[in-house]
């Protein structure tokens, strides 16, 4: 079991769901970023083979990217929110205009 080679082919699948996750949902970006980490340890370990490379380097990259857009994008949902819904209230009295 440990020098048997796993012929995964989950590359397409990692970059698919990097790519969903980018445009369109954290969960997704986030099961990229996870499964491409995975299959980089297998990689290092020598038990996947090599031709996966790339597309675990970029399931990584377009994971990565996707969460952290995905969560400033959250913040910046929250923070129109919280200005829409009465920030704009403690920004005068911060300001001495209340």
């Amino acid at each position: 079991m440990r020098n048997r080679i796993f012929r995964n082919g989950r590359g397409i699948v990692i970059v698919s769901l990097g790519v969903i996750g980018m445009f369109a949902m954290l969960p997704f970006a986030g099961v990229a970023w996870a499964m491409a980490r995975n299959d980089l340890r297998k990689l290092r370990r020598g038990i996947a083979l090599p031709y996966e490379t790339r597309l675990a380097k970029a399931g990584v990259v377009l994971g990565a990217v996707g969460c952290v857009s995905s969560a400033l994008g959250i913040g910046a949902v929250v923070a129109a929110g919280t200005l829409l819904a009465g920030g704009v209230c403690f920004i005068g009295i911060a300001v001495g205009l209340g």
